[in-house]
């Protein structure tokens, strides 16, 4: 009897670590609030704790978003100045650092003509190793630091 009992009170602490431990990790996966498309001309970046993208589109307003996944900002960077089509995406996204989420305009993607972040970089990345790119493309994104 006494085995029985132990292996019930042993599937009764997995079933409730379980319970506990699901909510936590779906509560960090990004949650995609809406979608946009912005056509437009990267002018700056801010470099704070993240990297964000300055966009002036058609009519002359302009807009801050989340860099995206890497090495879109690299893409950005690369691209300056030159008409692009972004993938915006309004998120609820955690942040570790905050210790909370957060809603953010995040770009996640980005084309200039045909030619995607995906392609571009595979490009790069047949002329120089990983770590000049990073190197070139850091430099250029501190040139046009608007945050300092």
């Amino acid at each position: 009897m006494r085995p029985i009992r132990l292996l019930l009170a042993l599937v009764a602490l997995v079933a409730t670590a379980h319970a506990f431990a699901a909510p936590v990790q779906d509560d960090k996966k990004d949650k995609v609030l809406s979608t946009k498309t912005v056509t437009g001309t990267v002018i700056g970046f801010e470099v704070g704790d993240y990297v964000h993208v300055v966009v002036k589109d058609a009519k002359g307003k302009e807009g801050s978003y989340y860099a995206g996944p890497f090495p879109t900002h690299y893409f950005l960077a690369a691209h300056v100045n030159k008409p692009l089509k972004l993938t915006v995406n309004k998120v609820s996204s955690f942040f570790e650092e905050a210790g909370e989420r957060m809603e953010v305009e995040r770009i996640d993607g980005a084309s200039y003509g045909k030619l995607s972040v995906a392609a571009w970089w595979k490009a790069e990345r047949k002329k120089a190793s990983e770590k000049k790119l990073i190197d070139k493309y850091e430099k250029a994104i501190a040139k046009l630091n608007r945050a300092g």
